[in-house]
Formats: structure tokens, sequence, C-alpha cells
């Protein structure tokens, strides 16, 4: 079988089995086992590819299916020429991990919050439109389809949350549930096997009261990730439904979540999981203005 030369191959293909990156462009979960899967593949073959006997060359047969699962080019330079660190450094610009990051937020299509307060009879009516759209992330199409939105005040009093609220939305359905104290007002969204969309009710969630001029007030919505820290079941599995017990997350072209894990982790690997398993996605903050609608701050 004829081979041709590749510096590094070996230390390349080491690479490609672990690197986040790899992994969602090809959806094996960083074993090697799963990636031979991925790639079509003997686990053996494989093994012997990344294992130390490994010269630096490699036939076509197993040279074409690892370029074109994870998506390269064989006469790309940085696999064909390029040292080590010329392709980890090529491969990961060539597929970066996640869209858009906002200063605000992960990814602004993934989830986006609004804060508005409208003036009423006990002080001001606080309410939010949250946004929460399919997005892409490395190949895959997720969003959030459960969350947690939560009103601070550093000042004054948070007073009559809604408790608990339902949105009807044809054969499906949303629901608002309190959670926590009425003095720091949250709200479970869950909207069950669907992507949370665009949510604008109720009118209001809570009042605020005893505010003075000047003083902010933030908002801001979390989606649960401690259940996406979960083992995996092993590539021979014939259940696999484990990762379709993400309460967060839906795929959304395809019902398990794969890929998309591995994904959304390094996208939040970065970022404060609270010891309740739920982590920021984005805020807003306003300050109110006395005998004014509020202003953004």
């Amino acid at each position: 079988m004829a081979t041709r030369p590749i510096p590094f191959v070996k230390d390349k293909i080491k690479f490609l089995i672990m690197s986040p990156h790899a992994q969602a462009v090809c959806g094996h979960n960083g074993t090697l086992n799963s990636f031979a899967t991925k790639v079509g593949l003997d686990r053996s073959a494989v093994r012997y590819l990344a294992g130390e006997k490994m010269r630096d060359e490699l036939d076509a047969d197993h040279e074409r299916p690892i370029a074109d699962k994870c998506k390269f080019a064989i006469d790309w330079p940085p696999w064909q020429t390029g040292t080590l660190a010329h392709f980890e450094e090529g491969y990961t610009g060539l597929h970066p991990l996640g869209g858009r990051l906002d200063e605000d937020g992960l990814n602004a299509q993934l989830a986006s919050i609004e804060l508005f307060a409208n003036q009423a009879s006990k002080g001001w009516a606080l309410g939010v439109i949250l946004n929460c759209q399919e997005t892409p992330l490395d190949y895959v199409v997720v969003a959030v389809k459960r969350g947690r939105i939560a009103i601070r005040a550093s000042a004054g009093r948070l007073t009559d949350p809604v408790q608990n609220h339902v949105v009807e939305r044809g054969t499906a359905s949303l629901t608002l549930q309190h959670v926590g104290k009425s003095s720091t007002p949250m709200w479970i969204v869950d909207a069950g096997d669907k992507p949370i969309g665009r949510l604008t009710e109720p009118d209001a969630l809570c009042q605020a009261t005893d505010l003075h001029p000047g003083e902010p007030i933030v908002v801001t919505f979390s989606a649960y990730v401690k259940d996406l820290q979960r083992i995996e079941p092993s590539d021979d599995a014939e259940d696999r439904t484990l990762q379709d017990r993400s309460y967060s997350w839906t795929r959304l072209d395809y019902p398990k979540l794969g890929a998309a894990k591995k994904a959304i982790m390094t996208l939040l690997a970065a970022r404060s999981i609270g010891a309740d398993g739920f982590v920021e996605l984005c805020r807003e903050t306003r300050v109110i203005i006395a005998n004014s609608n509020d202003e953004k701050g």
C-alpha cells in the first residue's frame, strides 16, 4: 500500500482525537474508539496510527477518511508539511469553537434579555423580553429550552413576584415558575423539548419600590449545565438516550446532544458555573430615573 511522508503524523492524529475543535467537527467524544467509529476505520488501525511504532508516513486509505471527517484538505500545508504546532494552530483557526462572543452574553442569538420598567401605583412594574433562538455552534445547531431569570436591585424593595405563568403556543406551552424569595425573585423558564424562542409575557414579573434616581436594577438569564457534565454512554451502548435528558439544551438537527455537548461545555469552560449548576448567559442593567421611564445603563 503506497504511503507518503507526513511529519508528526501520529501526534497530529492524537491532536484530532483529543481536540475539542475536532470533536465538534467530527462528532466523537475525545476517545480513540469514538474517533475510529466516526471516521470509519478499525480501532486497531487508529490505535496503530496514534501509537509509538507509527512512522511519519500515511497511506491514502487511512488519510482520506480522517481528512474528510475532520474537514481539512490532504494537501493543506499544515497537515502535509507543517510541524505539530503549525497544524494545531491552523486547525483551531480553521474550525474555531462557537460563534461571536458578545461582551454581555455568551452569544446574542443563543440568549439575550432586555429589562424594562413601567411606572405603577406602588413604584415600578418590572418585565423582561427574553430571546433564545437556534444558534450554530461548530456544525451543530443548539438552543436553550430551560433556564432561570433573576432580578436584583441594589437598593429599594422587590415585591409581588408572579408565582406561575403559562404561555400557550399551539400544541405546546411554556411555563414560568417562581423560585427563591420574594425579595430576590427568580423564575424557571421551561419550554419542554422546544427552544424558548421569544418570550414577552407576562407584562410584569414583579414590582420595585423605594427606588431612588440612579439606582440600578439587573436582570440575568442563566442556563443549567450541570447535567451536561455527566458521563456519556460508551460508543458500543445500544441505548444512548442519556444525552437526550439535558435540562437546558436541545439539538435541533439531531435528537441526541453529542457534538453539541462538547461545543457547549467548551464555550462555558471559562465561565463560572455555580454550585447549583447554573451559568449566566446574558444580563442587562437598567437605571431608574425619577418620574420617567427607564433608561438603559
